[in-house]
Order: C-alpha cells, then structure tokens, then sequence
C-alpha cells in the first residue's frame, strides 16, 4: 500500500474560499435535489464542521490580534456581522470580546 502521509489533499483548502452564502445556496436541499432526511445525514454535518473550522482559524487570528473584519474577509463572510453571528453561535462569544480577552491574557 503506498504512503499517503506526505500527499496532500487538494480539496483541504477549497472550501475555505468560498463565501458561506455560495456554499448555503450550492448545498440546499432544493438545489441538490435531495430528500431533506438524507440531506440531514449527508450535507449538514459538512456545513457544521466548515462553520467550526472556520471559527477555530478566525480564533487563532483573533488571538494574535488581527482586525475582526480583515479576518472575516479572509474567511469568505460577506459582512463583519455575518461572521460575528456565526462566531458567536459556534463559541458563545462575540470575536469582538474574544479579541479583548486575548490581548489581557498576553498583557
């Protein structure tokens, strides 16, 4: 069996570029033309799982202290405050009181 350890996989960082409005409208049920049971099973748990990747890169960001709206920029948000809702639904915090408390914590 040959070694896949160094291969990389080329879809890692593909979904990270596409803004999560694009991603929402391509992965719909409707769109898909899926039944909603199997949709649940399939797609969802990729969308939740894109959503916590993508909060746990805008955490590291936040802790060295980069704008929250450079990052959400970088993450593929279409607004400061999309992201802020979906890092706030995924963390609990705002990344705003994020951000404040990782600049006390480094002094």
């Amino acid at each position: 069996m040959p070694d896949t350890s160094e291969r990389s996989n080329p879809y890692e960082k593909a979904p990270l570029y596409y803004p999560p409005s694009f991603i929402r409208l391509k992965l719909s049920p409707v769109y898909l033309g899926m039944d909603k049971n199997l949709y649940n099973r399939t797609v969802r748990p990729y969308l939740t799982h894109l959503t916590r990747w993508r909060t746990l890169l805008a955490r590291r960001s936040l802790s060295r202290g980069e704008p929250i709206g450079a990052i959400a920029r970088s993450l593929g948000y279409e607004s400061e405050s999309a992201f802020s809702t979906a890092y706030k639904r995924v963390m609990g915090n705002t990344p705003r009181r994020h951000a404040r408390l990782a600049a006390v914590l480094q002094g």
